[in-house]
């Protein structure tokens, strides 16, 4: 379960105090599921984004970009193309400075922090139960460099 799922939990319809309650996140998606082919018609032509987006120099960023792009009009169902380019460029916007990205990468844990608060649930009795990022999906060739999922 994400975070989002674990806030619609009213821990008040479980009549149990030994309950650890956990989540998972993998925010941000466009990062840690790059080229997953079962992660729905989209994400499998997202590959060589480094983590964080920051760390190449901005023209080489835009190289990726332009690639990723690339693929996108010239393998993606012409009927998806431009939701998909428009949704790449939205979901690169929101993370392209540090300070947009700890937000994404943040936004889980608040999500969380608030739900325990409002039911009185002690930070200790929740965990990140999973959270990371794909190295290689198999079926695609491209590999998550170890400096990018460290």
């Amino acid at each position: 379960s994400n975070a989002d799922s674990l806030a619609r939990i009213d821990p008040g319809t479980i009549p149990d105090d030994n309950i650890i309650w956990t989540f998972h996140s993998y925010d941000p998606f466009l990062l840690t599921h790059q080229g997953a082919t079962w992660a729905g018609d989209f994400i499998q032509y997202v590959t060589g984004l480094p983590y964080p987006l920051t760390a190449v120099p901005k023209p080489q960023l835009d190289v990726t970009l332009d690639t990723i792009r690339d693929q996108i009009r010239s393998e993606a169902p012409w009927a998806r193309q431009s939701g998909m380019l428009a949704y790449l460029d939205e979901q690169v916007a929101a993370m392209d400075s540090p300070e947009k990205l700890a937000a994404v990468m943040d936004a889980p844990f608040r999500t969380v922090d608030a739900w325990a608060k409002a039911n009185g649930i002690k930070p200790q009795d929740i965990t990140l139960g999973e959270f990371g990022m794909i190295r290689k999906e198999y079926g695609n060739g491209f590999v998550i460099p170890a400096a990018y999922r460290a």
